[in-house]
């Protein structure tokens, strides 16, 4: 749901989605989703798009292999 709200925000909005999920992946044991949406907040803090744009590509993917994982790994 947040990762949706990422699309066409400023890079401030961007940032405080991230760090918004980072918390709730890593409450639920999901380290690579936590890693990644770290990325996009820093990704976000630098305010280059491309950079942005990566990062989320990036966190989209962590997000299906958690699901598909089955969130096994704890923090």
């Amino acid at each position: 749901m947040l990762l949706g709200r990422m699309a066409n925000q400023a890079p401030r909005v961007i940032a405080a989605l991230a760090h918004t999920l980072t918390g709730s992946a890593r409450g639920i044991g999901a380290c690579q989703v936590a890693a990644a949406a770290e990325a996009v907040e820093r990704a976000a803090a630098g305010r280059e798009q491309a950079g942005i744009e990566g990062a989320i590509g990036r966190l989209s993917a962590a997000q299906v292999q958690a699901v598909v994982a089955g969130l096994t790994q704890v923090c």
